[in-house]
């Protein structure tokens, strides 16, 4: 398997937030420090509130830092299940193909098929129903509380048809891609009994996943082709 890197999305911007918050935590510190030498009592207390300000920014900064870290994390966890899953040397793996609606995080094409996947590396149960998706977590304490995880399926089912569209105007026609969002994180459980249309599983089931979606040899350097020119107009 042949891996193209066409968007370093994750990567950059986890280096501005952490060059950001090593920015901010510093100033706070030198304000800290020169405040009281140029006064004494003004200067304490200046520099006490810029300190605050600054760590407060910092902090921010590194939440942001983390939330990528964590998504660079999860797609180093999906590349290593995906090569264990591939047999085949022909398939071609796209990571960040960009979309009129962001992008797709990896477009696998092959004589076995195309394959859009979206990673996600959310721990906690994941459940999905005729509500939408939510996850519920644990706290220390024992205590049950959920939250949002956005909208997955629906995102990737916007890239998937943005990607089928293109390739009608490169004259193919009639290309099954199978999408399918990955949960990455090792605590993860997922629900999913009613989701329609788009696949979610943890890494375990890419095996599985990989299948019955054949193209043939011929089709598949056909698309391969439309997707390397998507990468010269980047």
């Amino acid at each position: 398997m042949r891996t193209v890197k066409m968007s370093t999305y994750l990567v950059r911007q986890a280096d501005m937030h952490r060059n950001r918050m090593v920015i901010l935590f510093s100033c706070g510190v030198v304000s800290a420090i020169v405040g009281p030498c140029i006064n004494l009592l003004a200067g304490i207390f200046g520099g006490l509130i810029m300190l605050i300000v600054f760590c407060y920014l910092g902090a921010v900064e590194q939440i942001k830092w983390t939330k990528f870290m964590q998504g660079i994390r999860g797609e180093d966890l999906f590349n290593a299940s995906l090569s264990a899953a591939i047999d085949k040397t022909d398939n071609i793996l796209y990571q960040g193909v960009a979309t009129d609606y962001g992008d797709i995080d990896y477009l696998l094409v092959g004589s076995s098929g195309v394959y859009a996947f979206e990673i996600k590396n959310h721990s906690g149960y994941i459940n999905y129903n005729e509500n939408g998706w939510k996850k519920v977590k644990i706290s220390g304490g024992g205590l049950a509380y959920t939250g949002g995880i956005g909208n997955p399926s629906g995102q990737l089912g916007r890239n998937i048809m943005w990607l089928k569209n293109y390739l009608k105007s490169q004259g193919i026609e009639n290309i099954w891609i199978k999408g399918i969002v990955v949960f990455t994180h090792p605590r993860a459980r997922l629900s999913v009994k009613g989701l329609k249309n788009i696949m979610a599983i943890t890494p375990e089931g890419i095996p599985d996943a990989l299948r019955g979606a054949e193209i043939g040899e011929e089709k598949a350097v056909r698309i391969v082709e439309a997707i390397e020119k998507l990468k010269e107009t980047e």
